[in-house]
């Protein structure tokens, strides 16, 4: 049509961007020289189709005449649209939308920052991302090993209440404790030093999971969650009895070693009590860490929300989230100081005995 469409009044000399897009330069010189529409001429016709391009220039007529009228009809649609508050094909951007376009580029970010993590040129950096990445994915494992175990157990034998969950969450904690102390303890003469890590950190998450959500059960029990001190004093029965198993355990470990009196201590010994130990201080961080949470929602929001993952909460203000990213925030800067003090004073080198193991398991939380 371009190439039909040629004036006659002008020269018609290449361009430069003429040789690259050459089916578009005759349209873009009509547009551009806005040249008289009778400099343009048609290729000739024959006689005999004189009649047949009439007929055909008065049905274009009419459905120029047809798609005008569509044109201001869907003009004036479109003006009243706009009136209403809206425009068809610029919709209003909802807060859900926004929220997963921001966790999409926050995501490629994070993933593009691991890579360049993981080549940094200190070995520290690179040690402690690969380390962080180990937790993540050990995690998101134990959580869909924790679930699926829990789920199957409960569609088995028919469990649905609450208390009747909460229980099923104990005996999933004592069991999983049990079987990761004596298993840890097995693998600690191999010969591999990833094997026992990767074990430990796996069936830790996985047992520190049953004693949150146990806890957060006996937490939302009637007579206990009406009120923010019974809380509070639950709260502080949990880290009693969390640091009561760790004292336990490390009694336990001491006895393992020293009942053969002829029997010298490994180094595979002294791998394996440091990795029951960091197991036993992820258990406690992951329960007590999340009872005290419950706490803090009871005390901003004046009720206890529910805790299991498919139940939404209800009747959440603004204000509430704010303050309880306000508290997030908080305990922080307290991590932070903490640690900070902690190092400072060398609390972990002068401590011994079951100071130093209570003091080790707490400081995580």
């Amino acid at each position: 049509a371009g190439r039909l469409l040629r004036p006659r009044s002008h020269a018609l000399t290449p361009q430069p961007w003429e040789v690259h897009a050459a089916p578009f330069a005759d349209l873009q010189l009509l547009a551009t020289r806005q040249a008289p529409f009778s400099d343009y001429a048609l290729p000739p016709r024959s006689a005999g189709t004189n009649e047949e391009a009439s007929a055909e220039a008065g049905d274009g007529e009419t459905e120029t005449e047809e798609g005008q009228s569509e044109a201001k009809s869907s003009g004036d649609g479109e003006e009243a649209l706009v009136e209403a508050g809206g425009e068809e094909g610029h919709k209003k951007v909802t807060q859900v939308e926004k929220a997963y376009a921001f966790s999409l580029i926050g995501g490629v970010v994070i993933v593009m920052v691991l890579f360049y993590l993981v080549n940094w040129h200190d070995e520290d950096i690179r040690l402690n991302t690969w380390q962080t990445l180990s937790m993540t994915v050990s995690i998101f494992a134990s959580v869909l090993i924790y679930g699926s175990f829990k789920v199957g157990i409960q569609e088995s034998f028919g469990i649905l209440s609450e208390e009747g969950i909460t229980y099923l969450n104990l005996a999933i904690f004592v069991t999983c404790l049990i079987g990761l102390q004596v298993l840890l303890y097995f693998l600690r003469g191999l010969q591999s030093e990833t094997l026992l890590p990767s074990v430990g950190t796996i069936f830790a998450h996985l047992t520190g999971f049953a004693a949150m959500f146990c806890g957060a059960g006996f937490q939302a029990l009637d007579g206990i969650k009406d009120s923010g001190i019974k809380l509070s004093g639950f709260t502080l029965g949990i880290a009693a009895v969390l640091g009561f198993i760790t004292l336990v355990g490390a009694k336990a470990r001491e006895y393992a070693i020293s009942r053969d009196p002829d029997r010298v201590k490994t180094e595979s010994d002294e791998r394996w009590m440091e990795e029951v130990e960091e197991v036993e201080n992820d258990i406690v961080s992951l329960c007590l860490g999340f009872a005290v949470m419950q706490v803090i929602r009871f005390f901003i929001s004046g009720r206890l929300h529910p805790y299991e993952p498919y139940e939404e909460p209800e009747g959440v203000q603004q204000w509430e989230t704010n303050a309880l990213l306000v508290s997030g925030v908080g305990m922080g800067l307290l991590t932070c100081l903490g640690s900070f003090a902690a190092t400072t004073a060398d609390a972990e080198t002068r401590l011994s005995g079951s100071a130093r193991r209570l003091f080790c398991a707490y400081r995580n939380v």
